[in-house]
């Protein structure tokens, strides 16, 4: 009973991206990992925030 809202919001996220092709999904990820890593490199490179 207490997993229920979990998978059910698990089921609603793969309705959600069962129409893209798993390369999309891949480079969506990749787009997001490499913005994140570069915003990381300003800050390391500003010597933090």
């Amino acid at each position: 009973m207490l997993l229920a809202p979990a998978a059910l919001a698990a089921q609603e996220h793969m309705m959600l991206a069962e129409g893209e092709p798993i390369l999309v999904q891949v480079g969506w990820a990749a787009t997001c990992v490499i913005f994140t890593f570069s915003i990381s490199l300003v800050v390391w490179g500003r010597s933090g925030l």
